[in-house]
């Protein structure tokens, strides 16, 4: 093929989905569908998975075609469904979330120690694939108040400016 397309640092990852990415996709798209994210409403959810996964847009668009296809499909807030989640399914949610990142990250950390040790010290220090730590559980922190959005820290330097609302 080509020369590899690279974003500074960061090489997007191309080729075999892992087990690992996909079940953290699956849930993404889960979530995103259900409106439950700290996103703004018109994120469209193909470029919303291809920077928390660290690959092209395309990629995702040839991985969901058929009855998977995601389409233009964009995000809408649901802040009613958000405050009807109880304080334990909130941290459940959290931890399932957190969980299936750790994973993806995991995978790709010792898939990248095999290939070139340089990106798996750079993807894991918070850059974009770092990023859902500490982004996507936020609007499940907030277990007493009534509106888990009140307390979405939009101003935390580890937030990327696409996921700010």
């Amino acid at each position: 093929g080509g020369p590899s397309k690279k974003k500074g640092n960061n090489v997007l990852r191309r080729g075999k989905w892992t087990n690992e990415e996909e079940a953290y996709a699956n849930r993404l798209i889960s979530e995103f569908k259900a409106g439950l994210l700290p996103l703004t409403d018109g994120t469209t959810l193909r470029n919303f998975l291809s920077k928390l996964l660290n690959c092209d847009p395309m990629r995702i668009s040839k991985k969901f075609v058929g009855n998977n296809c995601i389409g233009k499909q964009v995000f809408r807030r649901r802040a009613a469904d958000i405050n009807r989640l109880t304080p334990e399914q909130i941290q459940q949610n959290r931890v399932e979330l957190s969980e299936l990142e750790r994973r993806f990250l995991d995978r790709v950390a010792q898939t990248n120690r095999v290939k070139t040790p340089g990106v798996a010290a750079a993807m894991t220090s918070g850059a974009v694939v770092g990023a859902p730590v500490n982004v996507i559980p936020n609007h499940m922190k907030s277990i007493g108040g009534n509106n888990i959005l009140d307390d979405i820290d939009i101003d935390r330097p580890s937030t990327p400016p696409w996921l700010k609302p």
